[in-house]
């Protein structure tokens, strides 16, 4: 393909793909569509603002695009590589090759990651090695000069055994550029300590990471630190070290642990105090403080905290003064940072010549940047009046500040991206980043916002259908996996699919999502079920109120707890549910709660087991009469039982009262159900997130009903096309017969594969 190809042509087959639908629903391959991979997914301006690069997925191959932003025609393709199976999967889709880092290191020289995602693993253990494949590149702004500047051979451990010289990979994962010198990249490789689980069980669980600064030039590795620790690392932007999350596998409480400062910088000396408390199950959702990065002063930490508010705003630490600086950002109604994940600059925006922090980005019904930088808050003001009705997100600057890239999307369009030239006030097209969506069939969507009337304060997601099948057309509302998750803006796939099957979808953040203050976050641990029911009857009536929907096809979906909500709310209020689908839905919270372990850590235990034994074998063949008195060797140490942190914390979400539990389980109340229902599972969950479906399959209602069930596989939770137009091509087959159609009769369970 060359290089005016790769900019202009527009996935042809995935654009007649959704082409001229009618009004019998989407077909699978309409479905799959919709589920394709964006074609540009990041994009990124030089600092002299001469080259703009950006990644583009077309044919089964991710490609970085390099051109000039005066002569949009000049450019270079940089290959990234060919879409593929996912190593010992049984994918039948492939997996595009992902770019988890794109940034220019100066006017002439880009730094980008590519990767081979692997199967995901839960690894409480900290034992499994890397399944992602990664490479750290860097080439000029015209395509030349490519050079490799790491992978997981060139950042490995390199040890013995006997006389033999093994090398250990370490998987790179990009820091970011150096602040001192943007020519070096400092880059962090991470894989299993050599020395855990070997007998020493102080280094169980431990990691193995190092870092290194890599000149973007030459390639030159140096590496800066190397440390076994019990977790994650936040670094300064010299590279070094500074704060440990540490969690010993076998602990159910993690600590922040100030690290040995280097030569300038403020010593550790009673900073562990003001860096937050020790996460516990108890406190993970409610008031505490966590450090998330580290301004250019390597002095100065960024911390998130909730403490004495709602709200977790952003705030800043002066390690030599030993106390906060003037610096809140404290948006009222929606936490700045998400508490399941702390050393996280994401919100954080930077100016890479100024060496400031010069914005904060907010994720509330709608996307935002607070900014604290006049000059970018009116450049902000200046671009939404050319958009209105639209979101504007300023993704990037030259150094001068002259152009300015733009992201542009909102309701149906997935977004387009803009170079803003402020000289002349010129805004000028570069391209979409799904160009096969037709705008003019795509299906309208808007964020909503309400009270209820007993004064909850409720967000979501609405979208119409552009050809109903029926009129009024029927109401779905989705459910995400929550709690402690959310709907966010943005282009939706899902939305989309499903009002092109004739609904009105509304997706509702009801009380115990994330992201709204920790109030609102834990409203509904004292009624697991009614509470968020409610939000969700209330957003039925609303929509209701604003729309013509038919009221007797109404109907509910979810995932996770959420597909728990739909089949409860089925149960509880039949008069307003025609019917649910529930995607890896807990159906028995009771089994769910105590549940000890996940499919992948009994896995990973039973392997340990196995080399346990083995171990202890080799000990006793070994093991002789003592020789000169000596007493024998001590036989090998078993590993210490880990601890999953997450399940700890759903045990303490949902409490231990297992009658009360069992009362609030659909599984527990067959009796209760007179409405059709399917369920969707994934019995080969690895994460125990997903619940026990059997107890409801052969459930027969008063009135005859009978569970439908379709099982699926990882390949839909990762969105995979062919799987995601298998589910809902099903998911449509059941409204066809349920909800469209009043006189239908179910037939026999059945389980597809």
């Amino acid at each position: 393909m060359n290089f005016r190809a790769a900019r202009l042509a527009a996935p042809l087959f995935l654009a007649s793909a959704l082409a001229g639908r009618g009004g019998d629903g989407p077909t699978a391959g309409e479905i799959s569509a919709w589920f394709q991979p964006d074609r540009v997914s990041q994009a990124t301006l030089s600092p002299d603002g001469r080259h703009l690069a950006y990644t583009v997925h077309e044919e089964e191959k991710t490609t970085i695009v390099l051109v000039e932003v005066d002569n949009p025609a000049k450019g270079a393709l940089v290959p990234v590589g060919e879409d593929a199976v996912i190593r010992n999967s049984f994918d039948r889709d492939k997996t595009p090759m992902l770019v988890p880092f794109l940034q220019w290191a100066g006017p002439g020289r880009l730094v980008f990651s590519a990767q081979i995602t692997g199967i995901p693993v839960v690894d409480v253990r900290r034992r499994n090695p890397p399944t992602d494949v990664t490479v750290v590149y860097a080439v000029d702004a015209d395509g030349r000069n490519l050079t490799k500047l790491a992978d997981e051979d060139d950042l490995a451990l390199i040890t013995t055994r006997g006389q033999d010289e093994v090398s250990l990979p370490r998987e790179p994962h990009v820091i970011d550029l150096a602040a001192d010198d943007p020519n070096f990249v400092l880059v962090e490789g991470v894989r299993p300590a050599l020395r855990a689980g070997r007998g020493n069980n102080d280094y169980y669980g431990r990691l193995a990471t190092g870092v290194f600064r890599i000149d973007v030039r030459t390639g030159k590795r140096t590496l800066v630190h190397d440390q076994d620790v019990n977790g994650d690392l936040l670094y300064d932007r010299q590279g070094h070290p500074r704060i440990e999350a540490s969690r010993p596998v076998d602990k159910r409480v993690e600590s922040f642990i100030y690290l040995k400062p280097p030569a300038g910088q403020a010593d550790s000396k009673g900073l562990e105090k003001l860096l937050g408390d020790d996460i516990t199950p108890e406190n993970y959702l409610g008031s505490r403080t966590f450090p998330v990065a580290f301004d250019y002063d390597p002095n100065i930490l960024y911390l998130a905290s909730n403490v004495g508010r709602d709200t977790y705003g952003l705030y800043a630490l002066d390690l030599r003064a030993r106390k906060r600086t003037a610096l809140a950002v404290e948006p009222p109604a929606v936490d700045l940072f998400d508490f399941q994940t702390h050393f996280s600059s994401q919100p954080l925006v930077f100016d890479r010549s100024r060496h400031q922090l010069v914005g904060v980005r907010l994720t509330g019904p709608e996307a935002a940047t607070q900014w604290l930088d006049p000059e970018l808050a009116g450049l902000q003001s200046n671009l939404e009046g050319k958009f209105p009705g639209r979101n504007v997100r300023i993704v990037d600057w030259d150094d001068p500040r002259a152009r300015i890239l733009a992201f542009v999307s909102g309701g149906a369009d997935p977004g387009r991206y803009f170079i803003y030239h402020r000289a002349d006030d010129r805004l000028v097209q570069f391209f979409r980043r799904d160009p096969w969506v037709d705008l003019d069939e795509a299906n309208a969507s808007h964020p909503f916002a309400f009270d209820t009337p007993e004064g909850v304060h409720l967000t979501g997601y609405l979208t119409l259908p552009r050809t109903p099948r029926v009129n009024p057309p029927p109401l779905l509302v989705y459910c995400h996996g929550g709690p402690w998750d959310r709907d966010e803006p943005g282009f939706d796939r899902d939305a989309q699919v499903l009002a092109a099957m004739g609904f009105v979808v509304a997706k509702v953040n009801y009380r115990g999502s994330a992201g709204f203050g920790t109030a609102f976050r834990e409203a509904i641990r004292a009624d697991l079920d009614q509470l968020p029911i409610a939000d969700i009857r209330a957003t039925v009536a609303w929509v209701a109120a604003q729309h013509k929907i038919d009221h007797k096809r109404v109907a509910v979906l979810g995932q996770g707890f959420g597909g728990y909500l739909a089949l409860r709310a089925l149960q509880l209020y039949p008069d307003d549910f025609r019917c649910a689908v529930a995607i890896n839905a807990p159906t028995d919270l009771e089994v769910w709660c105590r549940r000890p372990e996940s499919r992948q850590e009994a896995i990973d235990r039973q392997r340990e087991t196995a080399g346990e034994m083995k171990a202890m074998g080799n000990f006793l063949k070994k093991m002789g009469p003592s020789k000169g008195g000596r007493a024998p060797a001590a036989p090998p140490e078993p590993p210490p039982d880990p601890v999953n942190f997450l399940s700890e914390f759903r045990r303490w979400y949902f409490g231990t009262d297992g009658a009360r539990l069992a009362a609030l389980s659909p599984a527990r109340h067959r009796e209760l159900v007179t409405q059709p229902f399917l369920l969707i599972q994934d019995p080969l969950d690895l994460d125990g997130e997903a619940g026990e479906s059997t107890a409801l399959r052969s459930v027969v209602g008063p009135n005859g009903t009978k569970a439908d069930y379709l099982e699926t596989t990882s390949e839909f939770t990762r969105r995979l096309p062919t799987a995601c137009a298998e589910v809902y091509s099903r998911i449509e087959d059941f409204f066809n017969l349920n909800l469209y159609d009043y006189n239908v009769k179910i037939g026999q369970p059945k389980v597809q594969k």
